[in-house]
C-alpha cells in the first residue's frame, strides 16, 4: 500500500474523534492529491518489505489505485456535498515553523532549514496575509512548545508545520497547516521530489497554502510563485549555511565565513539568484558593522545583486539591497524606487520594511518610516534588529517613553543586547537623569569590553573619556560614535572632521543624523553644506528643534 494512502486510513479510524478527518472536504483534500501523485508515479514509497517487488506492483497497479481514490473521492462528493465548514479556513495572519529534519543527519539541519527560509520566501510575497519573517519563526527551531503558544507569541492565527526526509537524491515532504485556535489541521500533504526540485516544491506549497487559507492571489503574485527553476543541492546547502551564520551574529568571522559560502555557491550554480542574493548581503553586512569599507565591497555588491535581477526580477530582498548600494552611491531617487519596488514585490519581509523605513526616515519623512519600522515589527516580533529599528526611530522622534519600552522588549529577548543598553543611556540625559546615565554606561562598558570607567565622572567628563578612549582605538567603524560624541559635547569642529570622514567610508552614519545629540549641529551652516554634500533635505536635518541637555 502506498504510505500515503496508509496515512489516510489511519487518520479515518483513529480513536479519538478529534485526530480523526473533521469534514468531507478534508478528505477530499488529501484523496484527490494522493491519486494525482499515484497517477504522474512521484509518490514511489510502499509499505512491502520487498522493496523491488513493491516498486514493480506499484508500478502495473498505480493507475487502477488512483481511480479507485477518485471514485471514493467521488462516493465522498455526492454524500457529503455541502460538509465544507466554510469560512473557518479564512486565516490572516500565518507562521511558517522550522522544517523538521528527521533524517537523524546532523549535516541535513541547513537543508530542512533552507526549505524553511525558501518556503517563507515564497508566502512573502502575497499582500493579502500577514506572514511571520524568518529571524522570528527561527526562534522555535528544536522547541516543543504547542501551536497555541507559538501562534500567542508571534500573534498569528494559522501555523505550518512540515517535516523532511532526505536520501540519496530524493526528500521527502509532510506538511500541514494547523489552525491556531483549536489546533485543528486545515490541511496536510505529502510530496517526493528530487532534490533539484526544492524551489518547485516550495513554490507548490506556497500557492497550495494561499488557496487553504482562502487567499485570492493576484495575476502578478500567481506570476511570481510560479516562476522556478531546478538548483544544484549543492548550492542550496551552501547558501543555507551562509544565511545561518549571517542571521546568527555579526561576528567579522561569521560574516567573512558567509560571504565565502555565498561565492562557492554562486561557481557551483551561476543560475541561482539566491547565490547572488547572499553574496551582496554579506558584503553590505561587513560595510555596515565596519570591516569593509564601502570601495571594497560596492562593485561586486553591485554586480551580485544586477546578476540576481537578471535572475529573477521578482526578488523584494534583491531590490532592498540595490538601494542600500544606491544609497551609499547618493543615488537618492534610485534608492528610494528600489525600495518602494521591494515592499511590492515582498510586502511580508520584515527586513525589507526595515530598510525601507530606514530611508525614509533619512530623507526626513518621519511618521511613514515610523510607521513602516512598527509594520517591520510585527513581521518580525522576535528580531532584535527590527524593534532595535522601532526604538532608534522613537528616540529620534523624541519619544522616549516608546523607545525605553522597545529597549524594555529587546532586554527581555537578550538581557546583554548591547545597542538597548547604550539607547537607555541616552534615553537617561535627555530625561535629565545624568547620574543614572554615567552609572549605566559604567555597566555597559565593562560588559562590552571589560573596561573601568571612573567612579568619579561627571557626564561631561564621562563623554569626554569615551573620545578619548575609543579615538585611541584608530577604528574606521568607531567614527559615527566619535560624531556623535563630539556632536553632543558641543565639539563641532571635530564632530564635522568625523562626519566628513564617515562619509568618505560610506559609514552608514548618515542614517543617524536625525538623533537628538546631533542637535548642536543644526544651525551651523557646514552641516548644512554637509547634508546638502550627501544629497539629504537640508529642510528636514536643519529645522529639528534642538534638545540637547
Amino acid at each position: 500500500m502506498p504510505l500515503d494512502l496508509e496515512r489516510i486510513v489511519a487518520k479515518l479510524i483513529r480513536k479519538d474523534p478529534a485526530d480523526r478527518y473533521q469534514s468531507a472536504k478534508d478528505l477530499l483534500v488529501d484523496l484527490r492529491s494522493t491519486a494525482r501523485a499515484l497517477e504522474s508515479g512521484t509518490h514511489f514509497t510502499t509499505t512491502s518489505s520487498h522493496p523491488s517487488a513493491s516498486r514493480r506492483i506499484f508500478s502495473r497497479n498505480r493507475i487502477l489505485v488512483a481511480l479507485g481514490l477518485l471514485s471514493l473521492a467521488a462516493v465522498a462528493s455526492f454524500f457529503w456535498p455541502g460538509s465544507t465548514d466554510s469560512g473557518s479556513s479564512r486565516i490572516s495572519s500565518l507562521a511558517v515553523l522550522p522544517f523538521e529534519n528527521i533524517t537523524h543527519d546532523p549535516d541535513q539541519e541547513y537543508f530542512a532549514d533552507g526549505m524553511t527560509d525558501q518556503l517563507i520566501s515564497e508566502l512573502c510575497k502575497i499582500h493579502s496575509v500577514r506572514v511571520i519573517s524568518r529571524t522570528s519563526a527561527m526562534q522555535f527551531k528544536g522547541k516543543h512548545e504547542s501551536v497555541t503558544e507559538i501562534a500567542r507569541t508571534l500573534d498569528v492565527e494559522g501555523v505550518v508545520t512540515a517535516t523532511v526526509f532526505r536520501s540519496g537524491e530524493r526528500m521527502r515532504v509532510n506538511v500541514q497547516l494547523i489552525r491556531a485556535r483549536d489546533e485543528r489541521a486545515l490541511w496536510g500533504d505529502s510530496y517526493e521530489r528530487k532534490l533539484e526540485d526544492v524551489l518547485d516544491l516550495t513554490s507548490t506549497l506556497a500557492q497550495s497554502i494561499a488557496s487553504e487559507v482562502q487567499v485570492a492571489l493576484t495575476p502578478a503574485e500567481s506570476q511570481a510563485l510560479s516562476k522556478v527553476r531546478p538548483v544544484e543541492p549543492e548550492a542550496f546547502d551552501l547558501v543555507a549555511r551562509g544565511n545561518y551564520l549571517l542571521n546568527s551574529s555579526a561576528d567579522k568571522a561569521n560574516l567573512e565565513k558567509a560571504l565565502e559560502l555565498m561565492q562557492k555557491a554562486v561557481e557551483i550554480d551561476p543560475g541561482y539568484p539566491d547565490g547572488y542574493i547572499g553574496v551582496a548581503y554579506a558584503g553590505l553586512q561587513l560595510n555596515a558593522f565596519g570591516f569593509r569599507s564601502g570601495s571594497e565591497i560596492l562593485d561586486h555588491a553591485k554586480a551580485s545583486i544586477d546578476r540576481a535581477m537578471e535572475l529573477d526580477p521578482s526578488r523584494g530582498r534583491a531590490y532592498t539591497l540595490r538601494g542600500q548600494i544606491l544609497w551609499m552611491q547618493r543615488d537618492i531617487p534610485g534608492c528610494m524606487a528600489a525600495h518602494s519596488k521591494a515592499v511590492q514585490l515582498s510586502p511580508n519581509d520584515g527586513l525589507v520594511r526595515t530598510l525601507y523605513s530606514w530611508i525614509l526616515m533619512a530623507q526626513g519623512r518621519f511618521q511613514e518610516g515610523i510607521h513602516e519600522a512598527e509594520i517591520a515589527v510585527t513581521l518580525d516580533p522576535l528580531s532584535l534588529f527590527a524593534r532595535c529599528n522601532l526604538m532608534g526611530w522613537y528616540y529620534s522622534d523624541h519619544r522616549y517613553e516608546d523607545a525605553r519600552r522597545e529597549a524594555g522588549r529587546i532586554l527581555e529577548m537578550d538581557p546583554h543586547w548591547a545597542p538597548a543598553l547604550d539607547q537607555l543611556v541616552w534615553i537617561a540625559v535627555r530625561e535629565g537623569r545624568l547620574d543614572d546615565a554615567v552609572s549605566q554606561a559604567r555597566k555597559l562598558w565593562m560588559m562590552t569590553d571589560s573596561l573601568a570607567v571612573p567612579s568619579t565622572l561627571s557626564w561631561q567628563e564621562y563623554q569626554r573619556w569615551v573620545v578619548r578612549t575609543i579615538a585611541a582605538r584608530k577604528r574606521d567603524s568607531d567614527v559615527s560614535t566619535l560624531a556623535m560624541y563630539s556632536a553632543s559635547m558641543g565639539d563641532r569642529d571635530r564632530a564635522m572632521a568625523y562626519l566628513e570622514r564617515a562619509a568618505e567610508l560610506a559609514n552608514p552614519v548618515t542614517l543617524c543624523l536625525f538623533y537628538p545629540e546631533f542637535d548642536s549641529l543644526r544651525s551651523d551652516p557646514r552641516f548644512a553644506e554637509f547634508v546638502s554634500k550627501i544629497k539629504l533635505p537640508v529642510s528636514a536635518y536643519c529645522s529639528i528643534d534642538q534638545n540637547s541637555p
